[in-house]
């Protein structure tokens, strides 16, 4: 059962947040995973953490997971379906906006995807984050950082 989770870094408390027709989700301020892949990493940065799964888990405890989410005609890869996707792709930016760095973390941790954790090196936009997705390049136990540059106000 895969998890995603969307870390606001640096974010001081939760954001108000619309509730989403493609997935559900719970919102903390302590960066705590559901999983322990990459625990390690979270430890070393403050934020808040949005916790994804499937609808039918709206206003439940327990062990949440995101499978239905998916579309599993390539299971190597992290592929959304179309409203899942769209609600992510707003929620990302809403948590880009949260974050006053402008930064995200974009992890998921799925048991029987690859045996390895991979931690994405190259910072992608948001668009480029999107791009990948589209194409298929986002895998599963990995961890993608992704940055917006912050327009400056001029006098």
């Amino acid at each position: 059962m895969p998890t995603i989770e969307i870390i606001a870094v640096d974010c001081p408390k939760v954001p108000s947040l619309p509730r989403f027709r493609g997935f559900a989700y719970i919102a903390e301020d302590k960066l705590c995973s559901h999983r322990a892949l990459f625990q390690d990493i979270l430890d070393k940065h403050t934020g808040v953490i949005v916790h994804l799964a499937n609808k039918d888990f709206e206003g439940t405890d327990g062990c949440w997971f995101a499978g239905a989410l998916m579309n599993w005609d390539h299971a190597r890869v992290l592929r959304f379906l179309k409203q899942p996707a769209r609600d992510a792709r707003r929620l990302l930016k809403l948590m880009l906006m949260a974050s006053p760095t402008g930064e995200v973390l974009f992890l998921s941790d799925y048991q029987f995807g690859p045996s390895r954790k991979k931690m994405e090196r190259k910072v992608l936009t948001l668009d480029g984050f999107w791009t990948m997705h589209d194409a298929g390049g986002i895998k599963y136990n990995a961890l993608y950082r992704i940055k917006e540059q912050r327009k400056r106000r001029t006098r």
